[in-house]
């Protein structure tokens, strides 16, 4: 999907802690992105999307999320998630000119991350008992501690100073800004030539980068974008027809198909009840 629009870190705190849990084995979250670094405890096994590369993850793995990277989880079986959002960004206070240029290059995806930590690798222990600490001080929130331990976190999850490939961060942007685009256009009856046209690329390059980055051809990203709106559109009481119109769609056929292949059950099924 596209940016996150809620903030996981509220009044210029270094962290947050949130628990999820997969309601059903072979959940989706859609390929998003948000400016915090994310650092998941995962328990139970999956897929994680990243960078055009796909990951698989067993219980007890942690993922590690760049900041501003495009992502997205395929979770095979149900199970509980401890998510750690950090706000890298406010770790640049470091005087050392070395340390802070490390630490802009981390912040900016510019290092080479393993994005999925097993627990055979080698700092695996470490960086799990620093998120364990974390997870307990950041109830009763320490700046110093807190900040003094996301710092030896970011060490270890630094395991050398290589640079990222330039074209990742290239193609983050390319598409986030098709994202925005469709985000801000879904409700049009716009085609993947009019996406190609507006961030000036070819369509097939386009197509074939977005289908490697996003898991899926960006028509059926958009179909799914208009489907989860049209979706909220009848949970407030909107009829069948306007959500479907509302949110691009010409046939009402096709997006009543398209809706009970996506929900398991047709658009008015999910009105409200009088």
């Amino acid at each position: 999907m596209l940016k996150e629009n809620q903030n996981h870190i509220e009044n210029g705190a270094d962290i947050s802690v949130i628990y999820l849990r997969a309601k059903e084995k072979l959940h989706f979250t859609p390929v998003h992105w948000h400016n915090e670094l994310e650092i998941v405890k995962l328990f139970s096994d999956g897929v994680l999307t990243l960078g055009g590369n796909q990951y698989e993850y067993e219980n007890g793995d942690i993922a590690v999320i760049p900041c501003g990277a495009l992502h997205g989880y395929r979770e095979n079986s149900i199970g509980n998630y401890t998510v750690f959002f950090i706000n890298a960004h406010n770790l640049l206070f470091q005087n050392d000119n070395t340390c802070r240029q490390i630490l802009k290059d981390f912040c900016s995806g510019n290092i080479k991350l393993d994005n999925v930590i097993k627990s055979s690798m080698k700092n695996y222990q470490i960086i799990n008992s620093l998120l364990t600490e974390l997870e307990k001080k950041h109830i009763n929130y320490k700046p110093l501690f807190v900040r003094s331990k996301l710092l030896e976190l970011v060490s270890f999850l630094i395991t050398d100073n290589t640079c990222a490939n330039k074209t990742d961060v290239r193609v983050n942007a390319v598409i986030r800004e098709a994202f925005d685009y469709m985000e801000k256009n879904y409700a049009e009856q716009i085609k993947v030539d009019d996406i190609c046209k507006k961030i000036c690329i070819s369509k097939f390059y386009f197509i074939r980068l977005f289908a490697k980055y996003c898991g899926q051809p960006p028509i059926d990203y958009l179909i799914n974008l208009r489907l989860s709106k049209a979706i909220q559109m009848l949970h407030s009481g909107k009829s069948v027809t306007e959500s479907a119109l509302d949110c691009g769609f010409k046939s009402l056929n096709f997006f009543s198909k398209k809706f009970k292949e996506k929900y398991g059950k047709s658009p008015r099924e999910c009105l409200p009840l009088e």
